[in-house]
């Protein structure tokens, strides 16, 4: 191609970008197709809104005002946009605009991802896209003030090139621009654009269409993009996540390692849920789809693949690293993942006649999986603001203990311990899949977040040997050292520990009543009937079993062993209640078959036990 024909290209695809565009946002149902699903997406968000919290990284951004860790991980279409939307530095937090600019690149990315899927956009389609914004791990992207603009972003322009599929050479340019942009943006999203192209073949090989152009200039686009950012954009980093890749001779094995691992902690967050049955009957139901529209096994084949693959490999580029992590957010693919079934099914059923039992079917399937992400993510919202609210309340309390002391000096207070609204603890209970979220907004490496934001970084732990002076009570320790050095450690108190234990409230068996040392008896009961569908077990302890485990020990790991197992229970040593001169701890466990309890003393960091008894149930009491 000389130079003046590729002017003439370049030109063409210019008017033909326009032209796709104007057409996209001229169709004369556009307004009312995103005006739902924006309302969709609007109210999946509500209580999120709602609940106002910083999440991780939002606390120190809210003071520092910077972007330095954007920088660093190579995000520079982040940090260019950033200081355009908040006018240069410092950021500040201008939610809920932010999330509200976030759902309106979701809404676009939803009709997209509709009209490239089933060529023509419906209302049940747009339901069932809504995989794409709210599902459990893109929900905790969404919860960064101060990045989720810059995440959804990088989720759109993963699938925006596929508006321009019908043109090769423009289709090439937008997936190159694009997939840069995403690179520079949240590259926890870099499998989408493969994703999209994977169910695009499969879709051309069943309608008979040509597809080997396709997939070379997808894939030729796909690792252009990833060449240019790896050789002119990207630098390399020491952060939070580490980036060392499996060496040729181990990557297969390795790769294959971290596939099962994937598919063992998917299976892992939803196997105590009604989710697992539903996501069971969606693939079922999309295979009877496929067989039914296409009626021919290679179709067949391919889509088995793409639900094998197109599954595991949502981990995208993660899957290469020496030590994978599985924070929510790296798995946001999964949803994109859903929304092509949920999408396909819902164009298949829109061409069934009225009524028909696999319409009917398959539309009931569609509201409900969305009706749960509505469901799970309004529950993610209301927890989070209880909990924070919880939090606000706890630490409060410390800070107005904190002030009985004498020469504080805020850089040498530490705090540890967690913190869970008993409330809060129920969602937990119900959905694995947000206790990482939840969690999240209590402690980690930069600190109690409502105290990160009011007092800066506040986390650590006190070197001093001789405690000077001591204040406790049921919600905190708070120890201060000859050095000035204060530790706070905040006690786990919870619905089982203080309503229904140490009241009495609850009736219960004793199982053994025994010496286990000179100087220390040991009670433990069990309560006669569940607790929030678990037995709780009670530890009364007649003397404080610090005395009893070394000065760095801050764990009491309770090991129950019975037919089933061993099931291990560890708590704070810190965390008891003290009633009439005894220290109770509490275990929760589903079963009752025990034969033996094993306690030990350790510290968590080092792991090491310092001390151990051994409990037989079988014993008279």
């Amino acid at each position: 191609m000389n130079l003046a024909n590729l002017k003439r290209t370049l030109k063409f695809d210019y008017l033909a970008f326009l032209s796709v565009t104007r057409s996209f946002f001229k169709d004369k149902n556009f307004l009312k197709y995103f005006g739902f699903i924006f309302t969709l997406y609007f109210i999946g968000m509500f209580a999120i809104i709602r609940a106002n919290i910083y999440y991780i990284d939002d606390n120190t951004r809210a003071i520092s005002g910077d972007y330095q860790f954007w920088a660093i991980s190579s995000r520079y279409m982040t940090v260019y946009l950033s200081e355009f939307l908040n006018f240069g530095l410092p950021l500040v937090d201008f939610s809920p605009l932010s999330t509200i600019i976030c759902i309106l690149i979701l809404s676009l990315a939803s009709i997209i991802l509709v009209k490239t899927i089933n060529n023509k956009i419906s209302y049940l389609a747009l339901i069932a896209s809504l995989f794409i914004g709210i599902n459990p791990y893109f929900l905790e992207a969404l919860l960064f003030k101060f990045d989720h603009i810059y995440m959804c972003l990088g989720l759109f322009m993963s699938i925006f090139p596929f508006l321009f599929v019908k043109r090769k050479f423009l289709f090439c340019i937008i997936s190159v621009i694009s997939l840069l942009v995403m690179l520079t943006t949240y590259q926890s999203v870099n499998f989408v654009y493969l994703l999209i192209v994977m169910f695009l073949l499969i879709l051309r090989i069943s309608q008979k269409k040509k597809f080997l152009n396709f997939a070379i200039l997808s894939l030729f686009s796909y690792f252009l993009a990833i060449i240019i950012f790896k050789l002119f954009i990207y630098k390399p980093v020491k952060i939070h996540v580490n980036t060392e890749t499996f060496a040729i001779g181990e990557l297969f094995n390795g790769v294959v390692s971290n596939c099962a691992k994937f598919a063992t902690k998917i299976y892992s967050d939803w196997n105590e849920t009604w989710f697992l049955y539903i996501g069971a009957s969606l693939v079922v139901l999309s295979i009877i789809a496929v067989i039914l529209k296409f009626k021919n096994l290679k179709s067949l084949l391919c889509f088995i693949l793409f639900l094998i693959f197109g599954f595991i490999f949502s981990m995208g580029f993660y899957l290469l690293f020496v030590e994978i992590r599985f924070e929510l957010r790296y798995t946001a693919t999964l949803g994109v993942y859903f929304a092509i079934i949920l999408i396909f099914i819902s164009g298949y059923a829109n061409s069934l006649k009225a009524y028909n039992i696999l319409k009917v079917f398959s539309i009931f399937l569609i509201l409900y999986c969305t009706y749960g992400l509505l469901f799970i993510s309004n529950s993610l919202g209301s927890a989070m603001q209880e909990q924070e609210k919880y939090i606000d309340f706890r630490t409060n309390l410390a800070m107005n203990d904190l002030l009985k002391f004498n020469d504080i000096h805020l850089q040498f207070v530490n705090f540890n311990g967690n913190i869970i609204s008993p409330s809060t603890q129920n969602a937990r209970n119900k959905f694995k899949v947000i206790t990482k979220s939840l969690n999240n907004i209590n402690t980690n490496q930069l600190g109690y977040k409502s105290l990160t934001r009011t007092l800066g970084r506040v986390n650590g732990k006190c070197k001093g040997d001789k405690v000077v002076k001591t204040s406790e009570n049921l919600f905190h320790t708070i120890k201060q050292y000859e050095n000035k050095c204060i530790d706070i450690n905040f006690k786990n108190v919870n619905i089982s520990e203080n309503y229904a234990l140490i009241h009495g409230l609850l009736p219960k068996t004793l199982l053994i009543d025994k010496n286990i040392n000179k100087n220390l008896n040991l009670k433990i009961y069990k309560s006669n009937e569940k607790w929030l569908g678990k037995h709780i077990y009670i530890f009364r302890f007649s003397e404080n079993i610090l005395n009893f485990a070394n000065k760095d020990d801050n764990i009491l790991g309770l090991h129950f062993i019975g037919k089933d197992g061993r099931k291990i229970i560890d708590k704070n040593i810190h965390n008891f209640t003290k009633s009439n001169n005894a220290y109770f701890y509490t275990a929760e466990l589903e079963t009752t078959d025990i034969n033996e309890i094993l306690i030990l003393f350790y510290n968590s960091e080092i792991k090491k036990s310092s001390a151990k008894f051994s409990i037989n149930l079988k014993e008279q009491k």
